[in-house]
């Protein structure tokens, strides 16, 4: 299970939250505070006091740092976004969707929700994850029918996106090991 880190929140002067220039300090600040922490731990990113952000500001903090969190830059450790209006979660959404990527975002009544883009069969393999709490390639065939190859994929292909975070291995009921991992949210 991944530890939850207080949360971080984001701020700006009147609400405001745009350009590359302030995104890439927020994104740094936070890359700083991500650092602090121990490996297994979820930050969430609070946009509460933020009322808009442009595209290039979510591009190059949100999308950039989703891009460092998947290629497993920030050693073990994974990000969240919450408390954003609608129209800070649509820019997200567009930057994250342009640049192929995908976040968690913690809804209003604390279920998960995707941004960004990521293909239906890796959504209810996530939806599967949430279901289950922790999920293995086994867990995948049982519940889909598919190979154990592209259960192992799929489950490959959501780590790779920071959805999913790997907690282990353990032996598999058929002989050999089997990776362990829980949902990002």
């Amino acid at each position: 299970m991944l530890n939850r880190a207080s949360a971080y929140l984001l701020c700006a002067e009147d609400g405001i939250l745009e350009g590359r220039p302030q995104g890439k300090r927020l994104r740094d600040d936070i890359v700083q505070a991500l650092d602090a922490l121990p490996s297994d731990t979820l930050l969430p990113l609070d946009f509460g006091r933020v009322r808009f952000l442009d595209y290039s500001c979510a591009d190059e903090l949100v999308a950039k740092l989703v891009r460092r969190v998947s290629a497993g830059d920030l050693g073990g450790r994974y990000i969240i976004l919450s408390n954003a209006s609608d129209s800070v979660r649509e820019n997200i959404s567009a930057a994250l969707t342009l640049r192929q990527l995908a976040c968690v975002y913690e809804g209003l009544n604390g279920g998960p929700e995707i941004l960004g883009r990521l293909s239906p069969e890796l959504r209810d393999t996530y939806v599967l994850a949430l279901q289950c709490g922790q999920i293995t390639a086994r867990n995948v065939v049982e519940r889909t029918g598919k190979t154990i190859a592209a259960s192992s994929n799929r489950l490959a292909r959501l780590k790779g996106l920071g959805l999913l975070a790997w907690i282990g291995s353990e032996a598999g009921d058929v002989g050999g090991r089997q990776n362990v991992f829980v949902p990002v949210r």
